[in-house]
C-alpha cells in the first residue's frame, strides 16, 4: 500500500531510477525524472524521458517486471518499489510539462547543493518526448541506511 508518507517522497527533490531486464536477463538501470501517485493505493505512474529511456521501454515490452528506486535528496530516505508495468503510453503535452517541472525542482536543488554548473547540466536533461508507465506495485522496501534498510514495508 502506498501511504501518504510515501507519496510525499515523489514530490520533493529526488533521485529516481528504474531497473528492468529483457528475456535474457540482461539488466538495465535508467534514471527517470518523475514519479506520480494515483488514486489507487497500489499504483504509481513513472515518467521516462526519451533521452535515456528507449532501451528500458523495449525491455519492458518483453518483460513487464520493474524495480523503482526513490531517493529523497532532502533527507536520504530511500524506498524500492517492485511491480508490473500494466500500461505504456507516449506522454502528452501536459504530462511532459509535469515531468519537466518535477525535474526542474531537482535541478534547482542540485544547483544549490552541488554548484550552479551541476544544476544547469542536470536541467539540460529536459525532454520533449517520453513515456508514461502505469505500475502495479506488488512490494515496497525501505532502503534508507540504518536498521530498517532492506525491510519490506508493504
Amino acid at each position: 500500500m502506498i501511504t501518504d508518507e510515501l507519496k510525499k517522497q515523489f514530490e520533493i527533490p529526488g533521485s529516481f531510477a528504474i531497473g528492468t531486464t529483457d528475456l535474457h536477463k540482461n539488466p538495465r538501470f535508467t534514471r527517470i525524472p518523475a514519479i506520480f501517485a494515483t488514486e489507487n493505493e497500489d499504483e504509481i505512474i513513472l515518467m521516462v524521458s526519451e533521452i535515456n529511456g528507449l532501451k528500458a521501454i523495449d525491455q519492458l515490452k518483453v518483460n513487464p517486471k520493474i524495480a523503482v528506486s526513490c531517493n529523497s535528496q532532502l533527507d536520504d530516505t530511500t524506498y524500492q518499489f517492485k511491480g508490473i508495468v500494466t500500461a505504456v503510453a507516449e506522454l502528452n503535452a501536459s504530462e511532459i510539462e509535469a515531468m519537466n517541472t518535477r525535474k526542474s525542482i531537482t535541478a534547482k536543488w542540485a544547483g544549490e547543493m552541488m554548484g550552479p554548473d551541476f544544476g544547469v547540466s542536470y536541467g539540460k536533461m529536459m525532454s520533449e518526448n517520453g513515456w508514461k508507465l502505469n505500475v502495479k506495485v506488488l512490494e515496497i522496501y525501505n532502503q534508507t541506511p540504518g536498521k530498517m534498510a532492506g525491510k519490506r514495508i508493504s
